[in-house]
């Protein structure tokens, strides 16, 4: 999960992994990673968001809430903006696998476990309320 501090993303593993099941901290992470392609394709063809916009057939507010992290991405969406990009999706072997997330969450939270009561609270997400499965805003990846 990530915080702000004047204006910089500050990231909070641990607090992903008390909040986020492991396979929506890996999907998150994974759209963080084309979406953060995607500006870099961008900034390196040196197009505005305007014009992209323009050749993509997309809002500007639509790209500037993607390149923000504002909202998850749809695949069509991801698609035109990567084409006048001259760039497209391909399917490859993941950099880290769910096995790895699995090893570094598991032992984040056996050294959580051996400095905390048994009888801990659950996790809640900022409202007090517990976790919610169904509940992953999405985040650019920032200094991870």
């Amino acid at each position: 999960m990530a915080t702000t501090k004047g204006g910089s993303i500050i990231w909070d593993d641990e607090l992903d992994r008390e909040l986020f099941p492991l396979d929506i901290i890996a999907e998150t992470d994974l759209i963080a990673d084309v979406c953060s392609e995607i500006v870099k394709a961008r900034n390196e063809k040196k197009i505005s968001q305007r014009r992209l916009a323009e050749i993509s057939g997309l809002k500007q507010s639509a790209i500037a809430r993607l390149e923000k992290a504002g909202a998850l991405p749809r695949l069509d969406t991801i698609l035109k903006l990567l084409l006048p990009l001259g760039k497209t999706l391909a399917v490859v072997p993941l950099k880290k696998s769910l096995a790895e997330y699995a090893a570094k969450t598991k032992a984040a939270e056996d050294a959580k476990t051996a400095e905390s009561p048994a009888d801990a609270a659950p996790a809640s997400h900022g409202s007090g309320a517990p976790y919610s499965p169904g509940y992953a805003p999405m985040q650019a990846k920032g200094n991870r």
